[in-house]
């Protein structure tokens, strides 16, 4: 708990030192972050010890004894590390590089308000998953890249190489090019009523789907059958459809003023809620709505600052987010602290 609690003064009382400085907050904030995912022993996060036995395993086998299991890109990655390193921490601390700087990259190019979303992107828990899924913290990294080449450079044949190359680390990423669709939308009502339809479709065809999905992702059929599929409702996808929610709603009544990237956020933002509605059938699938969601850490801030609101009702809406995901984070990890096993937080050295 105390780890928390200093994670949370730390951000709000650089963000007070540095307010006009974000490069310098960034680096400040996330090199902490870096220095805690980095040096994270084997027991924080659900899937670091098969990570780490993954990466001994590849020192004395071929990469294609483990295709079945893990992508491609993701095992000649570890391979790549070995010709360097032969100790698996290197493994953690060379992808908590990456996955920092991609975050306080996209925070730097995207955010309005940067010290909110660094604030958001601990309390919303994208930290504490960057420790748990690695393969698809790597892949989300990559397509932050695709996301800025799509909407900076307008070039969609990077966009596609980059979701391809995304798709490498973690199969699910190549659902991101439908982003390249979302972002021509302009009638949001036949949107809405589209994605609505869509998401019925998913919740009542969810196993015809699945099984077509197989046939060109054969990895996932060891989830047939899983405790993922048997029809239970879990907590954190019901927990997960109501705090995006909340997060739409909160965007929607600001009536901020619309841009491109807004708007595209916007629309990614609907669809991965819609993922989520359906990951109610298979409860690993709410992981790929995360993909999408993810950028409400930048939709929430643009949206406070472009709104039309008076000054003194900005402060009040900052101050109801502050409280709310500061409860919402501190509610999980007390009530359930395995969703990510992040706390209580154990350097590697401690655990040898």
């Amino acid at each position: 708990m105390g780890l928390f609690f200093i994670l949370t003064l730390y951000i709000l009382l650089l963000a007070a030192i540095f307010k006009k400085q974000k490069k310098i907050f960034l680096f400040c904030t996330f090199s902490l972050f870096f220095a805690l995912s980095a040096l994270r022993s084997v027991n924080i996060g659900n899937d670091t010890s098969d990570y780490k036995l993954l990466f001994e395993n590849l020192k004395f086998m071929p990469v294609e004894n483990f295709t079945w299991r893990f992508e491609t890109g993701y095992l000649y990655f570890n391979k790549f590390i070995q010709i360097f390193f032969e100790n698996s921490q290197s493994l953690f601390v060379i992808s908590a590089f990456i996955v920092c700087l991609g975050y306080a990259m996209l925070i730097n190019k995207f955010s309005k308000i940067v010290w909110l979303s660094v604030y958001l992107f601990f309390t919303l828990r994208y930290f504490d998953l960057s420790m748990n899924i690695l393969r698809q913290s790597l892949a989300m990294v990559i397509l932050f890249l695709g996301f800025y080449i799509l909407i900076k450079e307008k070039n969609i044949l990077y966009f596609i190489i980059l979701v391809f190359l995304a798709s490498l680390f973690h199969n699910t990423a190549i659902v991101f090019l439908v982003v390249a669709i979302l972002k021509k939308i302009k009638n949001e009502k036949r949107y809405i009523a589209f994605l609505s339809l869509i998401t019925l479709v998913g919740l009542f065809s969810f196993n015809t789907i699945f099984s077509f999905v197989l046939r060109f992702f054969p990895t996932y059929s060891y989830y047939l059958n899983s405790s993922y599929m048997d029809g239970n409702t879990r907590v954190a996808t019901i927990l997960n459809i109501l705090v995006n929610l909340v997060i739409l709603l909160f965007v929607y009544i600001c009536k901020f003023e619309k841009n491109k990237v807004n708007n595209l956020m916007f629309h990614m933002l609907m669809f991965g809620i819609s993922i989520t509605v359906i990951s109610l059938r298979f409860s690993l699938l709410d992981r790929v709505s995360d993909f999408f969601t993810v950028y409400s850490i930048i939709l929430i801030p643009n949206a406070l600052s472009f709104t039309k609101q008076t000054k003194n009702i900005k402060l009040f809406l900052i101050y109801i987010i502050l409280i709310c995901f500061f409860i919402y984070y501190l509610v999980i990890i007390i009530y359930r602290p395995d969703w990510n096993r992040v706390y209580p937080y154990e350097f590697f050295w401690n655990s040898q």
